[in-house]
């Protein structure tokens, strides 16, 4: 193992930069020379060079007798920041790389970065977005606590030197019950194109999750001195954050591990914050995770009888959790008859018309058609129950909609429902289609790739959605309305099922109660056998290729039996 040691006090303020081997036998010495030359005080800080923030250049000198190592090397670096870094790594064949460092938000942070183009001749931090360090001292922006240049596969490898990151917390000084600790992990990931040639073909199958649980997994684990808990992390291309919490995990977390070797893949920064518990009317919605939504523990929520989240891949997109069925239709039968029920669109129904009917076991709106629905009440003064009031304020809060010159109109995004009575079964699946649904409100590239496949349809093609829609009691007039459930329908289960479920099961179940439609189905299953599969793979091409997510899967984060890395 060579060894690039930073020596200081207990308080981590470096006093020598020193450069040995471990063992020395056979090695000579090793001598680490930085340019510019710094006082002692201020060795492993950050420095203002050239009208940005850098560390002094590390240049790595080897004896004449020097053997290079005969596996891979990683650097192991131990070090605070509140900046997001940059590490720059020069070899002697003049080939370089650039590593993001994560911002551990002042808390200690180990990263171990593999190398692998030479010998390492020198190194430097840099901090891209900050020009100066402003009114705080160097040390509290950034300061090297450690430095080991370690050989990975070698016999003495340790569990700690597998590529990755470690991020040590300070223990809470206390636990309160009216707060609790909220983790966030922002990373990006940009995944590895095939070539051309081989996406082409409608034979071709993109990535499936059995594939991605091999290759596109981040193993993730969280523990404390008691307690621990190990999770994968789903990559979804593009910019990304993570979330767990306390209250749902029952401990605080005072270290996390992020192992992986994942090409393209970067963790950029890990916090934590003390957030409130406190059960008020119109609380902020929790930044979460589709598993984590899934998952949360209902005795962590704020109040007994709903949660309030926002989706981490699109935070315009809130999501309620409700108890049960009852509650979630005092907020939103109503809605569902106004925006998206044949024969009641735009109409205000009073709630003696709705209780004997049905609304929806999960829901979807959009800011639009929510404005619609506030500003209807208004003109006409109609009585609304006081949960679609508690609702209209909630959504004026997070900017859902708005209000000026005393009309209700549109902001941004939208929110979907779920509840607690479904089963665990039912709730994934109602999580996927509502997420696209979600989805669907919150891109408009998403919703342009939708619109070109369903015009792309044929007419027989499309009367089948029609007359299917119109089975599930849609306003099929509605063209917005026709291609959102259209996209939803397909994507809500894995691609390799979508033929199964409209094909064996609602197809055959839609003739149980209209026999008289067979002719007809036996034309559009013998004229259109790939319809299903086609329209699902073209829509879930556009869903990779904006967010990384496939059908049937918005999942980020799943709970783990076991640790998948080496640790």
């Amino acid at each position: 193992m060579l060894l690039l040691s930073l020596t200081g006090c207990r308080d981590h303020t470096v006093q020598s930069i020193d450069l040995g081997l471990d063992p020395p036998v056979g090695q000579g010495t090793l001598r680490l020379m930085q340019t510019p030359i710094v006082p002692a005080e201020q060795e492993g800080q950050l420095l203002e060079i050239e009208g940005r923030l850098q560390s002094p250049v590390y240049e790595v000198e080897y004896p004449e007798e020097f053997s290079a190592p005969s596996t891979a090397v990683a650097l192991r670096l131990e070090y605070r920041s509140a900046l997001d870094l940059q590490l720059r790594v020069s070899y002697d064949t003049g080939e370089s790389q650039h590593n993001t460092l994560p911002s551990g938000d002042r808390s200690s942070v180990t990263a171990v970065v593999p190398l692998a183009a030479g010998l390492l001749r020198e190194f430097q931090f840099q901090a891209p977005g900050a020009g100066t360090r402003e009114k705080s001292p160097a040390g509290d922006l950034f300061q090297i606590e450690g430095l080991v240049l370690h050989e990975l596969g070698s016999p003495d490898d340790t569990d700690e030197d597998v590529p990755g990151v470690e991020i040590a917390f300070q223990p809470p000084a206390r636990q309160s019950p009216l707060y609790q600790h909220r983790y966030r992990l922002d990373y990006s990931y940009r995944r590895e194109v095939l070539p051309a040639e081989a996406a082409d073909s409608d034979e071709v199958e993109l990535w499936e999750p059995e594939e991605q649980s091999t290759q596109e997994i981040v193993p993730l684990r969280l523990s404390s001195s008691e307690d621990s808990a190990s999770f994968r992390l789903f990559a979804k291309e593009g910019d990304h954050s993570i979330y767990f919490y306390s209250q749902d995990l029952e401990f605080a977390p005072t270290e996390i591990t992020v192992q992986t070797n994942l090409p393209g893949f970067q963790l950029q920064q890990v916090s934590r914050q003390r957030v409130s518990r406190g059960a008020a009317d119109t609380p902020s919605p929790i930044p979460a995770d589709m598993g984590t939504i899934l998952r949360y523990r209902q005795q962590a929520w704020r109040r007994s009888d709903w949660e309030l989240f926002s989706w981490n891949l699109f935070p315009s997109i809130l999501l309620f959790d409700f108890r049960d069925y009852h509650i979630q239709a005092a907020f939103l039968k109503r809605l569902a008859f106004f925006v998206e029920k044949k024969g009641s669109t735009g109409t205000l129904l009073s709630n003696r018309v709705l209780e004997p009917l049905h609304g929806w076991n999960a829901h979807d709106y959009r800011a639009e058609d929510l404005a619609a629905f506030f500003q209807t009440a208004r003109e006409q003064n109609f009585p609304l129950n006081p949960e679609e009031e508690l609702l209209r304020r909630i959504l004026l809060e997070q900017g859902v909609i708005r209000k000026a010159d005393g009309e209700f109109l549109p902001g941004a995004g939208g929110f979907i429902s779920l509840s607690q009575e479904s089963s665990s079964r039912l709730r994934y699946t109602f999580a996927t289609h509502e997420g696209y649904h979600g989805l669907y409100f919150a891109s408009a590239q998403y919703r342009q790739a939708v619109h070109e496949v369903w015009t792309a349809l044929s007419e027989d093609e499309q009367q089948f959605w029609k007359l299917f829609l119109d089975w599930k009691s849609y306003n099929t007039e509605d063209v917005y309305l026709l291609e959102n459930e259209f996209q939803a329908y397909l994507m809500q289960q894995h691609r390799s099922y979508v033929d199964t479920y409209f094909k064996e099961y609602i197809i055959p179940r839609f003739l149980s109660f209209f026999p008289e439609y067979q002719e007809q189905a036996d034309y559009f299953l013998a004229h259109y056998e790939k319809h299903f599969s086609r329209s699902a793979r073209l829509i879930e091409e556009a869903a990779q290729s904006l967010v990384g997510i496939s059908a049937g899967d918005l999942v980020c984060i799943r709970e783990a039996e076991t640790f998948i890395a080496k640790k």
